[in-house]
């Protein structure tokens, strides 16, 4: 048992419990009504137009460019979509997504796998952060 929980489903576990949350907030976000999100369509194309340039400047936090680049896209999301009263919540999955996959980029055992995780979870993430308005 205790190999089970050392070996990479240690970190991937949080990651899944994470994605529920996260899809559980945008549906949350969804039943709001149509007119709550009317407003957020337009930060949304704001966000999605200044991705070429900000592509050049997303911060390094685990030297993979498929995990840094995704990580990037969904703060510029919840910083600029997400109402303030879900925002620490989505926030918190996010600090806890950077430090797990830190931690695997670290190891030469879990790098490799990183690129795979980090493409599922942007896929996992996209209805989440269409109901804010975003396009990751």
């Amino acid at each position: 048992m205790a190999k089970f929980m050392s070996s990479p489903l240690r970190v991937v576990f949080p990651s899944l419990t994470l994605l529920v949350a996260l899809t559980l907030i945008g549906c949350e976000k969804e039943n709001a009504g149509a007119a709550a999100s009317t407003p957020t369509a337009a930060p949304a194309a704001q966000t999605s137009a200044a991705q070429p340039a900000a592509d050049s400047v997303v911060d390094a936090v685990t030297g993979v460019a498929e995990c840094d680049r995704f990580l990037h896209d969904y703060r510029q999301c919840v910083s600029a979509n997400v109402p303030a009263a879900s925002r620490a919540a989505v926030q918190t999955g996010l600090d806890q997504w950077s430090k797990s996959w830190k931690e695997m980029a670290a190891n030469p055992a879990t790098k490799e796998s990183l690129p795979q995780i980090c493409a599922q979870a942007r896929s996992a993430t996209q209805a989440s952060a269409q109901a804010y308005g975003c396009t990751l």
